[in-house]
């Protein structure tokens, strides 16, 4: 196997280290410390700590793009479940960027702009979604437009909560865990026999 690169190091350790501890909390020189580099090495590679941010920051939506992909094949039920999931294990793996979004924002403005057209393309995504369904009359006829609308906001304030709700959860439940919840958030909008699939494999999933 490939030994890691300096670089690799140095965002490997931010990440694991800006999760744990807080943005606010580390510096270059700490991360620089925990790889055993000079500070002048990871400024080499890095400049400041917005910079890493803003690396890390590239990379989740990379991540995120590659995670929906699906070469043109019809998403089925499964699949969408499947990139449901993969989106939330990749959200938990960069939780930085929504559990501590107020002081990134602050330090680097462009994330927050980044952020707030990658949830307004989401609602998009999800509202084409919901028309395809209503198309394919697996949604209920008594729906109103307005209450598909109110659906996908849902959807999205799920997606950006997550990670706080997950914090102060007892349980300690897994990004599985809520990437199922997600989907149950549709469930009474369905058609019964259309629910009972949906059901099914929510229940699958474990």
């Amino acid at each position: 196997m490939n030994q890691k690169s300096t670089k690799e190091k140095i965002i490997d350790q931010s990440l694991e280290m800006f999760n744990d501890l807080g943005v606010e909390n580390i510096t270059t020189r700490h991360i620089a410390k925990e790889i055993n580099i000079s500070q002048g090495n990871l400024h080499y590679h890095f400049p400041n700590k917005d910079k890493i941010l803003e690396f890390l920051f590239e990379t989740l939506i990379l991540k995120l793009k590659e995670a929906e992909e699906f070469d043109g094949i019809e998403l089925t039920e499964d699949d969408m479940l499947h990139s449901m999931l993969n989106n939330f294990n990749i959200m938990y793996a960069y939780r930085l960027f929504f559990q501590q979004k107020e002081v990134i924002w602050r330090r680097v403005p462009k994330i927050k702009e980044a952020m707030i057209l990658l949830f307004k393309t989401k609602k998009l995504e999800i509202l084409a979604l919901i028309n395809i369904y209503k198309k394919e009359e697996k949604f209920r006829g008594d729906i109103s437009a307005e209450q598909i609308e109110f659906l996908a906001e849902q959807f999205i304030f799920s997606i950006q909560s997550w990670l706080n709700v997950k914090n102060y959860n007892p349980e300690n439940h897994s990004p599985q865990y809520y990437a199922k919840f997600l989907f149950r958030i549709w469930l009474p909008y369905l058609k019964n026999e259309e629910m009972k699939k949906w059901e099914t494999l929510l229940n699958d999933i474990g």
